[in-house]
């Protein structure tokens, strides 16, 4: 490990970024965005849509959640019940004759003649 630990309460840049400061910036930008918009915020997606197709796809996908949450029966089950259940499939399975695949030989030197 090189240099030293932090001791505690120590900030590992004292001449960096203020507390707060990207909170701050943040919240601007959001409040001029947002005053922005009103103004003419839909026209400017019309004439985007129009003018623009392929930037106004890219604005609207990017608005939206990079990451889908779906959620199915299992998720309202337990770890434990999830386990029963797999359990449960895996013997069902295993019980199970497996699928045969009928053939027909088309060679009568393919067949092994009776002893």
């Amino acid at each position: 490990m090189r240099g030293k630990p932090f001791e505690p309460g120590q900030i590992a840049n004292p001449a960096g970024r203020p507390l707060g400061a990207r909170n701050r910036l943040n919240k601007a930008l959001i409040e001029d965005l947002y005053a922005e918009w009103k103004e003419g915020g839909r026209d400017a997606l019309k004439i985007m849509r129009i003018e623009r197709p392929a930037e106004f796809v890219k604005c609207a996908l990017a608005t939206l959640p990079r990451e889908l949450l779906i959620e199915g029966v299992a998720s309202e089950l337990s770890d434990d019940e999830l386990d029963m259940m797999i359990i449960r499939e895996r013997e069902r399975l295993a019980q199970e004759q497996p699928l045969l695949i009928e053939a027909k030989v088309n060679d009568d030197r393919a067949t092994v003649p009776a002893q």
